[in-house]
Protein backbone atom coordinates (compact mmCIF):
# COMPACT_ATOMS: atom_id res chain seq x y z
CA UNK A 1 0.00 0.00 0.00
CA UNK A 2 2.71 2.41 1.41
CA UNK A 3 5.09 1.81 -2.44
CA UNK A 4 1.49 2.49 -4.66
CA UNK A 5 1.03 5.53 -2.51
CA UNK A 6 4.74 6.97 -3.18
CA UNK A 7 4.49 5.91 -6.63
CA UNK A 8 1.52 7.96 -6.95
CA UNK A 9 2.75 11.04 -5.47
CA UNK A 10 5.83 10.39 -7.34
CA UNK A 11 4.13 10.51 -10.35
CA UNK A 12 2.71 14.12 -8.90
CA UNK A 13 6.18 15.73 -8.36
CA UNK A 14 9.37 15.67 -9.41
CA UNK A 15 10.92 15.96 -6.04
CA UNK A 16 11.55 12.32 -4.01
CA UNK A 17 11.77 13.83 -0.64
CA UNK A 18 8.15 15.68 -1.51
CA UNK A 19 6.61 12.21 -2.41
CA UNK A 20 7.83 10.86 0.59
CA UNK A 21 6.35 13.68 3.11
CA UNK A 22 3.28 13.37 1.10
CA UNK A 23 3.41 9.86 1.68
CA UNK A 24 3.51 9.83 5.25
CA UNK A 25 1.27 12.59 5.40
CA UNK A 26 -1.08 10.35 3.92
CA UNK A 27 -0.48 7.34 5.81
CA UNK A 28 -0.65 9.21 9.44
CA UNK A 29 -4.25 11.15 8.06
CA UNK A 30 -5.26 7.68 7.58
CA UNK A 31 -5.86 8.72 3.50
CA UNK A 32 -3.81 6.35 2.09
CA UNK A 33 -6.45 3.26 2.29
CA UNK A 34 -8.64 3.66 -0.79
CA UNK A 35 -11.72 1.62 -1.54
CA UNK A 36 -11.23 -0.15 -5.09
CA UNK A 37 -13.58 -1.44 -7.33
CA UNK A 38 -13.47 -5.34 -8.38
CA UNK A 39 -12.11 -4.66 -11.26
CA UNK A 40 -9.22 -2.02 -9.81
CA UNK A 41 -8.49 -4.96 -7.16
CA UNK A 42 -8.19 -7.63 -10.35
CA UNK A 43 -5.43 -4.72 -11.85
CA UNK A 44 -3.88 -4.26 -8.91
CA UNK A 45 -3.40 -8.13 -7.87
CA UNK A 46 -3.00 -9.03 -11.43
CA UNK A 47 -5.70 -11.70 -11.68
CA UNK A 48 -9.11 -11.61 -13.17
CA UNK A 49 -12.23 -10.06 -12.06
CA UNK A 50 -13.65 -13.79 -10.95
CA UNK A 51 -11.14 -14.67 -9.12
CA UNK A 52 -12.09 -11.33 -7.23
CA UNK A 53 -15.97 -12.54 -7.12
CA UNK A 54 -14.82 -15.71 -5.81
CA UNK A 55 -12.46 -14.42 -2.91
CA UNK A 56 -15.11 -12.20 -1.93
CA UNK A 57 -17.75 -15.20 -2.16
CA UNK A 58 -15.28 -17.56 -0.08
CA UNK A 59 -15.09 -14.61 2.21
CA UNK A 60 -11.84 -14.66 2.32
CA UNK A 61 -11.24 -10.99 0.86
CA UNK A 62 -12.26 -8.12 3.04
CA UNK A 63 -15.00 -5.78 1.34
CA UNK A 64 -17.89 -4.05 1.87
CA UNK A 65 -21.32 -2.75 0.06
CA UNK A 66 -22.23 0.30 -1.14
CA UNK A 67 -25.35 1.67 -2.61
CA UNK A 68 -28.54 0.84 -3.64
CA UNK A 69 -27.08 -1.72 -5.81
CA UNK A 70 -24.88 -3.30 -3.53
CA UNK A 71 -21.60 -2.51 -4.87
CA UNK A 72 -18.24 -3.94 -3.40
CA UNK A 73 -15.52 -2.31 -2.55
CA UNK A 74 -12.65 -3.32 -1.26
CA UNK A 75 -10.14 -1.29 0.81
CA UNK A 76 -6.13 -1.20 -0.92
CA UNK A 77 -5.14 -2.44 2.08
CA UNK A 78 -6.84 -5.61 2.19
CA UNK A 79 -5.29 -6.89 -0.89
CA UNK A 80 -1.29 -6.49 0.85
CA UNK A 81 -2.69 -7.90 4.02
CA UNK A 82 -0.34 -11.36 4.69
CA UNK A 83 -3.34 -12.92 6.52
CA UNK A 84 -5.08 -13.11 3.14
Amino acid sequence: MIDNLYARFRRQTDDAVAAAILTLAAVLAKQGDRMLTVKEAAAVLKCSVDSIYQQVEAKTLVHTRVGKGGHIRIPESALFNESR
